[in-house]
């Protein structure tokens, strides 16, 4: 029985950090560039907008790639429901196979 471990991942996502009609831009990155330093090393910042199933509500998301899994779970668990411009941010370390475009070493 239990919880199976979760897979190791250096993808830390992050959702929530912008109101979607505003988007998202190179200043935003940069500000969680050297947020997400203060954890561990950091490869790449991209900022994402995705819109949701039927065209409903778009959202944007920030995708870190750490350069280890420690540093992204370290993140992870400082930012997870940090308030950032007035809005509560969700973090999250994610599946490296989900972001292949980002993980190619």
């Amino acid at each position: 029985g239990g919880v199976p471990p979760k897979e190791q991942s250096r993808v830390l996502l992050l959702r929530n950090m912008v109101d979607p009609r505003d988007g998202a831009d190179d200043r935003l990155c940069g500000e969680v560039r050297s947020e997400c330093a203060r954890y561990g090393d950091v490869e790449i910042v991209r900022a994402l907008a995705q819109v949701g199933e039927g065209g409903a509500g778009t959202e944007v998301f920030v995708v870190v790639l750490f350069a280890d899994e420690a540093s992204a779970r370290r993140a992870a668990a400082a930012l997870d429901g940090r308030w950032f411009g007035g809005r509560r941010v969700a973090a999250e370390c994610n599946l490296e196979r989900s972001w292949p475009h980002l993980c190619m070493r």
